[in-house]
This record gives C-alpha cells, structure tokens and sequence, in this order.
C-alpha cells in the first residue's frame, strides 16, 4: 500500500513537472503556445488514467502553485492554465483510464475544456477589463482597419456596383455582420471549438497512454464516426422550425445554435466517411490530414457548398450505413 502510495507520488512529481515546462515553454516562446493547449493535458491525462482522480488533485493543485510562481505571481494566468488544460487533461484521462465509451470520454473532455472557456470569457477578460462586447468590438476594429487598406485600389465605380459608396462603408457593413454574427452564434463557437479541442486532446492522451502502456483505452477511428438516424432528423426539424419562428426571439437564438452544432457534427460525420474511403489509396494519417486541410484552404470559397456536400454524405449515411458500423462503437488500440 505504502509502495503504491509512493510510486504514485513520484510518478505526479514528474508529470507535474512535465506540465511546468510545457506552460513555461507556450508562455516564453509564444510560436509554441499550443502547446499549453494541447501539450500540457497529457502529462496529467497519463497520471488519471493509471492512478485516478484521488491523486490527480493533488497534481492539479500542484501545477496552479508552481504556474503562479513561474508566472510572477499571475494568479489568473495560473487559473486559467489549470481550467482549460490541466484539468481538462485529468479527466480525459481519468475516463480512458475507465475504459469509458470513446464518446462519453470525448464529451467529458470536451465539457471540461467548455468551462475553461467560459470563465476565461466571462471572469478573466472581466476583470481585467475587456468584457466580451468589447473583444468583439476590438476585434472589428482590426478587421475593418484590415479591411479598408485592401479595398483602397478597388475602383469607385466597382465599389458602387456592389452597393456600397467607399471601401470604408464596405468594411463597416462586414464589420457588422460579423459582429451580429459571433453574438448571436457565441455559444455555437465556443462548443464547437470547445469539441474540437477536447478530441485533440483525447487523440494524443490515448496515443501516448497506449504507446507507455500505462492502460488499455478504447478509441473511435475518425474513419468510422458515424452520426446516429436521429441527430439527422433533428438538424432537419430543428433547421425547418427555426426558419418559421421570428428572428432574434429567444427561441429562435436557442435553435439556431443547435442547428449550427448539428451541421458542424454531421460535416464532421461526413468527412469521417471520405476518410473511411480514402484511407485505402492513402494509408498515413497525418498526410491525409494534410490533403484535406489543403484542400479545403483552396477551396475555402466554397466552404459552403463543402460543407452541404459533406453534411448531405452524413445524412444519407446515417440512415443507409454504408460502412456496416451499426449502433456498436468501432474501437482501435
């Protein structure tokens, strides 16, 4: 008992001090600053999965003291680094460690990232004075100040054709959708990125705790995501009643929102299954990530249309299951 104690200490010891030097790293060499977002939720991720949250406390705790330390005594810098990847990564571990369902580990890690998120946005940025209104509104700034100069050699007459007098009431009009936009979409955004974060995190946990044989986790190929038949009648009901109700009601914000995840869960889908397809002529992960990221940089103009296309690929494989998944999750490692 007393041995297992003590392995379990030290092994904290090192993974807190593996977290250190990834904070120290994303905080003084700001090129590498993922790496406090992705990096440092393994070390602790490693630690829950063999040894459980009872310990993983102590190791949470651990790495806030020694942040603010580190950090001159930036007690908010501190609290942010434990709620958006310490803790984060303790419990992404803790339900690998649990041999939990891959989606109810990714949901958990994905939950835990979200209230990181939402204090940064809603406590932090408060106090230090620069609530959310007022990002959004520094951040419309810069993109029309951004905006303007690329405009200034477009000729009037093409600047009239399109409606506007200048370059700087173009830029003022897309300053406004895009601030009309994040407000009425902020929740959709931080979910999605709160999501996609968590699986980044999920991804390289499982791949270092299966690769150090700490424990046996179970894993979802993203070749072999598939939406289930009932998220693809919801986006269809939920998208068809939102457009009946009155824009900016509350109701209709609720809605919007959830259709917004939905056709970002169901692209995911989507691709998943032109993955499952293409992994057969190219076999590398990484260089099938690549090809996709690249593809859809050049054809970022027609993100729209990619983006139906691949939601319309989930649907159909939702209800037809093309790749024999059925209601069973498909595990690697």
């Amino acid at each position: 008992m007393n041995h297992n104690k003590t392995k379990a200490l030290r092994e904290g010891a090192m993974m807190v001090a593996l977290t250190i030097i990834f904070v120290l790293i994303s905080v003084y060499v700001p090129i590498l600053s993922f790496l406090g977002t992705f990096a440092a939720p393994v070390p602790m991720a490693a630690f829950a999965a063999r040894n459980g949250l009872k310990h993983s406390w102590v190791g949470v705790v651990s790495v806030f003291v020694l942040t603010v330390f580190v950090t001159g005594g930036n007690i908010f810098s501190a609290v942010s680094t434990v709620l958006m990847s310490v803790i984060p990564g303790a419990v992404c571990g803790y339900f690998l460690g649990k041999r939990a369902l891959f989606f109810n580990s990714l949901i958990a890690t994905s939950v835990a990232v979200a209230i990181g998120w939402v204090f940064e946005l809603l406590v932090i940025n408060v106090f230090a004075g620069s609530g959310i209104d007022e990002m959004i509104a520094q951040a419309g700034e810069q993109f029309k100040a951004i905006s303007t100069s690329m405009l200034q050699n477009i000729p009037k007459a093409q600047m009239e054709s399109l409606g506007v007098s200048s370059p700087e009431a173009f830029a003022a009009q897309v300053v406004e959708t895009f601030e009309y936009t994040i407000k009425v979409y902020l929740p959709s955004f931080v979910i999605i990125s709160a999501a996609t974060s968590g699986y980044i995190i999920l991804r390289i946990s499982a791949f270092v705790i299966i690769r150090a044989k700490i424990a046996e986790v179970s894993v979802v190929k993203f070749s072999m995501m598939k939406a289930p038949n009932s998220m693809s009648t919801a986006l269809l009901l939920f998208y068809i009643i939102h457009l009946l109700l009155t824009p900016g009601s509350l109701i209709w914000l609720v809605l919007a929102n959830i259709v917004i995840i939905l056709y970002a869960i169901l692209s995911v889908c989507g691709l998943s299954f032109v993955d499952y397809k293409f992994k057969k002529k190219v076999r590398s992960a990484w260089v099938r990530g690549a090809i996709y990221f690249v593809v859809f940089l050049m054809l970022s103009a027609f993100s729209s249309i990619l983006s139906t296309v691949l939601i319309i690929i989930a649907i159909l494989d939702s209800r037809r299951d093309f790749r024999s998944i059925g209601s069973a999750e498909n595990y690697d490692g």
